[in-house]
């Protein structure tokens, strides 16, 4: 049997319980005492302490039920209580997952629009950076090689990412975190 304490509405259990296995414990040595001299009379004075002691046995075993019972019962209703409170808190999740849901799909969208954007940036880069290798190759020097634009553009998506990141949970692949740093460095600007 759990412990229970009694509230102003309730009982406190284990002491009604306790109380009961006492009173049994003292009861039925009397009982047993009681029983041949009973027998011997059974209209005689032992006879009736005996049917007396029996009642009173009989009324703590009852007792003693009805504290296990009432204790299950009371743990039964605590269990259903939590799993009420867990179902609350997880209908509450759900319709808080279903509110929000709406506002992922809109910075999403936001994103999508970004690097849409971003995009064009970068082919805009591209074409002037090839227009600017023509012209180095026109001027007789050796142009950089193209082949290094992506890492360095990896690179500063990563320096971005890391800049609003603070705090948040962007999860970085673990190249684009080495070494990130923008695509112009602040004193070039």
């Amino acid at each position: 049997m759990t412990t229970a304490t009694a509230t102003p509405t309730t009982p406190d259990l284990v002491t009604l319980a306790a109380d009961a296995e006492r009173r049994l414990k003292e009861l039925r040595p009397a009982r047993q005492r009681l029983s041949l001299d009973a027998l011997a009379d059974p209209a005689g004075a032992e006879a009736l302490e005996l049917a007396s002691i029996e009642d009173e046995i009989a009324a703590a075993e009852r007792l003693l039920d009805q504290a296990r019972l009432a204790e299950d019962e009371r743990a039964h209703r605590e269990q259903e209580a939590q799993r009420l409170s867990e179902e609350a808190a997880r209908a509450d999740g759900q319709r808080k997952a279903e509110r929000l849901a709406i506002s992922v799909v809109k910075a999403e969208g936001k994103v999508d629009a970004g690097f849409a954007t971003a995009a064009g940036a970068v082919a805009a880069l591209a074409d002037v950076r090839a227009e600017w290798q023509a012209a180095m190759v026109q001027a007789g020097e050796r142009p950089q090689p193209d082949h290094l634009l992506g890492s360095r553009l990896e690179s500063a998506l990563a320096f971005a990412l890391a800049a609003v990141g603070q705090g948040r949970a962007i999860d970085l692949p673990p190249s684009m975190g080495r070494g990130s740093r923008p695509l112009v460095a602040e004193a070039e600007k």
